[in-house]
């Protein structure tokens, strides 16, 4: 009996022993395939912007980088890198270090139409989205001493149009050129580094009109020193809901533009996480929800994988109008 009894024993610790390595060994498989969390950041992340400062673009980067060290824990410093609308930074982008100390601003004409205008070394698949940021109406502004009050007194002009832009191959230039291809009316393309240097030609009346956004016109709106005359957006954006769509004055057009912010295509996936966490909780903080409504802007932060399929949808058809207006 006693023999029984060690027999027995012994047969159990063999068991135990076995199935306590076995579950060492399943504890160790596990942490082996668990990726190794990364300490990120630890140093300043520096935020491109690839238009000249003043612009929407420049003011909503601006408010974000103002409090992203509460956020990240590390303080975001813009740098603005104008040229060939959006395109050199761009460009330069797609050779940052992937380590996510360098995240690109981005709005949609560099990926949707700027290639279709001219030579670009990149396209959407070198990068990674991080986070949607925000819709914008392109609207269409005069200076208050113009004659043109309406857009049917720039049918009835009989004179070439002069207008500015954000550059060209923008949306906000492609809407432009649309428009009055559309209505048959004579007009020259001007354009500019961004919508802050257009703007300003149009309130010293270099020009006769120019696109932008409600934040980039506000002010000036405002102030009395510009006028609307009218939205590209099929519907009235209802933060200027007393502008008229051009729908509504004859001309069936749609064009509105989004931002976003990119990262290099080999970014580490835990590295794109921490940005778009600590984005969307930027998008929710008090100062940037004040800004936004001064700003007249509707946040849309959609993931960064939507970020990417929707520029390649918008690409196929922002190409298809750039073609039919033979640009």
């Amino acid at each position: 009996m006693f023999k029984k009894s060690i027999v027995f024993l012994l047969t159990a610790m063999l068991i135990l022993t076995i199935s306590l390595t076995g579950c060492s060994q399943k504890t160790n498989t596990q942490t082996v395939d668990q990726p190794k969390k990364i300490d990120y950041p630890t140093k300043p992340i520096k935020f491109i912007v690839p238009w000249a400062p003043g612009g929407s673009s420049d003011a909503t980067a601006r408010t974000l980088a103002g409090i992203a060290e509460k956020y990240l824990g590390q303080p975001m410093i813009i740098v603005n890198r104008a040229g060939a609308n959006g395109a050199v930074a761009t460009a330069e982008a797609k050779s940052w270090n992937a380590d996510g100390y360098q995240i690109l601003f981005n709005a949609v004409g560099p990926m949707t139409s700027v290639p279709y205008l001219q030579d670009v070394p990149y396209t959407i698949d070198d990068f990674k989205g991080v986070i949607g940021l925000s819709y914008e109406p392109i609207l269409l502004a005069v200076n208050s001493n113009s004659p043109y009050k309406t857009f049917d007194d720039m049918k009835k002009a009989g004179v070439a149009i002069k207008y500015g832009s954000s550059g060209t191959g923008s949306l906000t230039q492609i809407a432009e050129a649309a428009l009055f291809d559309k209505a048959g009316i004579k007009a020259s393309s001007v354009p500019f580094a961004g919508a802050g240097p257009a703007v300003t030609a149009l309130l010293g009346g270099h020009i006769d009109c120019t696109t932008g956004h409600p934040g980039e016109f506000e002010q000036h709106i405002k102030s009395g020193a510009l006028r609307y005359i009218g939205v590209f957006s099929p519907e009235r954006y209802d933060l200027t809901a007393n502008v008229p769509t051009f729908k509504e004055q004859g001309q069936d057009l749609d064009f509105s533009v989004w931002k976003y912010v990119l990262v290099p295509k080999g970014t580490d996936p835990q590295i794109v996480q921490i940005l778009h966490d600590a984005f969307e909780k930027m998008m929710k903080d008090p100062q940037f929800i004040k800004y936004a409504e001064t700003a007249k802007l509707k946040m849309d932060p959609i993931s960064g994988d939507q970020v990417i399929t929707k520029l390649k949808a918008e690409a196929i058809t922002i190409g298809e109008t750039i073609k039919k207006l033979d640009l």
